[in-house]
């Protein structure tokens, strides 16, 4: 009797490495990132009316502006106000969007383990998205 070995990898194996990589990444990235409003964290979060648990990686600005949006919101209702003091989360990450893109531009132009952080992971992405098409037949859709 013939013997047959099946060796390969569980989609979420590549998933758990794309997010490893992704770790990785925002590691090196916050290690040598000197504007601490743009350090990268990330959590998982399940939304409201679904059980699937979602990765949300946002910069601390971004993190802070959602939560003085939040409270600026909640203290509005409280005083009975027609509208939230303060700036909303969105205009507050574009008055600082130049300022983020031409830090990240400087950042992976003098440090070459940034730009080895980031091959890492598309090269994870793209492995685990060639298998995730390949392992459905073409039926992938995508909640991104």
């Amino acid at each position: 009797m013939d013997e047959v070995v099946v060796r390969g990898t569980r989609l979420y194996e590549l998933r758990a490495a794309v997010v490893k990589a992704e770790d990785h990444f925002n590691a090196v990235y916050n290690e040598i990132n000197d504007l601490d409003d743009f350090d990268i964290k990330c959590s998982e979060a399940t939304p409201t009316g679904t059980k699937l648990k979602m990765r949300y990686c946002r910069t601390r600005l971004e993190e802070k502006s959602l939560s003085d949006e939040g409270r600026s919101f909640l203290e509005a209702v409280q005083d009975g106000a027609a509208q939230p003091r303060g700036m909303r989360a969105e205009m507050v990450l574009m008055a600082r969007e130049a300022e983020y893109e031409q830090n990240m531009v400087a950042l992976f132009r003098n440090h070459p383990e940034l730009r080895e952080a980031v091959k890492e992971y598309q090269e994870a992405l793209q492995r685990y998205d060639r298998e995730r098409i390949k392992r459905s037949k073409g039926r992938v859709f995508s909640f991104e």
